[in-house]
């Protein structure tokens, strides 16, 4: 890892010291560990979040996720689904077909949801990924639980190096700490096991390969 950036942003009406390092193999920028904010701070920070209203405009942001992924399921079966990082409002409920099992995880407020979801057929993981403190065990649990044929949808504010990272506004929330790109997304596709069938509009679409 290498110092990407080191800089104060305001949060809440206070000055806090933001530094930054950069994986060298794969490109992903992470918040300094001692700069993590706890569960109970993330878990204030996400209730003030408009999502748990799941409005049109939610619905309609985070609907790319599923809708990249669609060519690569087979959306009239019964498929297992999982919505990883759900959060309180539980948003795909709302989006999956009424014939697919469906299941939701959150880690503050659905901790048990992941458990009798194995083999599944779609993951998708909107506006989550960028919170991940461990974020090679959140990977690995999902490719994981994968069915074979399994597709996987990650939505989350893609960095590339023709952005000012400093003025990004999608660091600008305290609970983002890790930041991906279209190289990490490539980097993950070949150590994971995956093949990345596109990446466009901050939406990764995986597939285990063979599929």
């Amino acid at each position: 890892m290498q110092e990407f950036a080191d800089f104060s942003l305001k949060f809440e009406g206070q000055m806090q010291r933001r530094r930054y390092w950069q994986c060298g193999r794969c490109q992903l920028i992470q918040l300094d560990r001692d700069q993590l904010v706890n569960a109970g701070e993330e878990k204030h920070r996400y209730t003030t979040h408009e999502n748990c209203k799941l409005d049109e405009g939610y619905l309609g942001y985070i609907k790319p996720a599923l809708t990249y992924a669609r060519p690569y399921l087979a959306w009239s079966k019964p498929l297992r689904a999982l919505d990883y990082g759900c959060g309180e409002g539980r948003p795909f409920q709302e989006l999956f077909p009424p014939h697919w099992q469906c299941f939701h995880y959150d880690p503050l407020f659905f901790p048990q949801g992941r458990q009798e979801a194995s083999e599944l057929d779609v993951i998708v993981c909107t506006e989550a990924a960028e919170h991940f403190h461990h974020p090679g065990i959140e990977w690995q649990w999902m490719v994981d639980h994968l069915a074979p044929s399994g597709v996987l949808s990650i939505k989350t504010g893609l960095f590339d190096a023709s952005m000012d990272f400093e003025n990004w506004w999608y660091i600008k929330d305290i609970t983002h700490v890790c930041f991906y790109s279209e190289p990490t997304m490539q980097w993950i596709a070949k150590n994971y096991g995956l093949q990345l069938r596109s990446c466009k509009d901050n939406v990764a679409v995986f597939t285990k390969k063979g599929l």
